[in-house]
């Protein structure tokens, strides 16, 4: 029952697919079909017309950003490099992967299907990169091991940082390789290796690496999400959701974080967890986190709660009332409350 709701929830047709796009919030459910395009030649093709916008924004990234679009298999079929937030990709209908990565966002990986059906331009969010050397101002920053960081390899950090600033990524991984050469329990530069694989396409590597920077530093919390994140999208639930529970205890009010572990516990038959998780994100401030509302209202209904659920769908149409999942909700809407009107 759990899962057939997710499905519902996001209006997709591969189960595979439909899993691991719920693992990822911050496209915020709005990859649901790709609109039809004529294609001379190219019979069956249609077009994946994508604005990629940082969390809060409306309008499309103006910073550059490579994205490749990868089939079922993992083989390429399109990589683009944009600076204006504004990607179009010809593609046959299936399941599709899509990755996007740049300086100053967050790596986005992201599971998806694509269908016959005409909706237009799709929203994708990502979030903006936190330089690694903030996490010097965070409580995580007087974790032992950092104390005992000697100037060799704080230095190479160092550079490793002020090459990924320029863009030259292979010379912070040369500089991070030669930080942990020095120092092995430096946390900060196996993250930020992990980081440089993500972005190169070696997941396997990437989870190695952040796995690595939490058992040195378990207070360190972006590995935590870097590592949730990978895990959700390979449908791994039970694995991601203790990460993100942790994360959420060093970060209480982050909303992508609660908003996971809201779907992941959906998709586990957690429904209370879910629900609470969920309405967590209501009582921050949550701007692009409206779904959470649809993950509770699912949970609702799945525990035998359809009046409640009432409630959630409505919340939802007053935050997004033209978002992606409008359609889907109003139905639900109409369905639960001509169900149990008033007789």
């Amino acid at each position: 029952m759990a899962r057939s709701r997710i499905f519902a929830l996001l209006h997709w047709t591969a189960p595979k697919a439909l899993a691991r796009t719920v693992g990822s919030l911050t496209a915020i459910l709005v990859f649901a079909l790709a609109a039809v395009s004529a294609c001379m030649g190219q019979a069956e093709r249609v077009s994946l017309q994508l604005m990629i916008v940082t969390e809060g924004e409306r309008q499309p990234l103006q910073k550059p950003v490579t994205v490749t679009l990868l089939d079922d298999w993992g083989e390429v079929e399109s990589v683009q490099t944009v600076s204006h937030g504004l990607v179009q990709f010809f593609t046959k209908p299936g399941v599709k992967r899509l990755t996007i990565t740049g300086a100053d966002i967050e790596n986005f990986y992201n599971e998806f299907s694509v269908d016959r059906m005409a909706v237009g331009m799709q929203t994708v969010q990502v979030r903006p990169r936190q330089p690694l050397a903030m996490e010097a101002r965070t409580p995580a920053a007087i974790a032992l091991v950092r104390l005992k960081i000697p100037n060799s390899a704080k230095k190479e950090f160092e550079k490793g940082m002020r090459a990924w600033d320029k863009k030259d990524f292979s010379k912070a991984r040369e500089h991070w390789n030669k930080a942990v050469g020095f120092y092995a329990d430096y946390d900060l530069a196996w993250h930020g290796l992990g980081e440089l694989d993500l972005r190169d396409g070696n997941r396997q590597a990437a989870r190695v690496n952040f796995q690595k920077a939490i058992d040195l530093n378990p207070a360190f919390a972006k590995p935590y999400r870097e590592l949730a994140a990978l895990l959700l999208g390979e449908v791994k639930y039970s694995e991601a959701e203790p990460l993100l529970l942790k994360l959420i205890q060093l970060e209480p009010t982050n909303v992508w974080a609660l908003s996971s572990v809201a779907v992941a516990q959906f998709a586990l038959g957690k429904f209370d967890a879910a629900i609470a998780n969920g309405r967590r994100v209501h009582e921050l401030p949550h701007s692009g986190y409206s779904v959470a509302h649809l993950v509770v209202a699912n949970s609702l209904e799945s525990s035998g709660r359809p009046r409640d659920a009432i409630d959630e769908y409505g919340q939802y149409l007053v935050e997004d009332p033209n978002g992606p999942n409008a359609a889907m909700a109003r139905q639900s809407l109409a369905r639960l409350s001509g169900s149990h009107a008033p007789r």
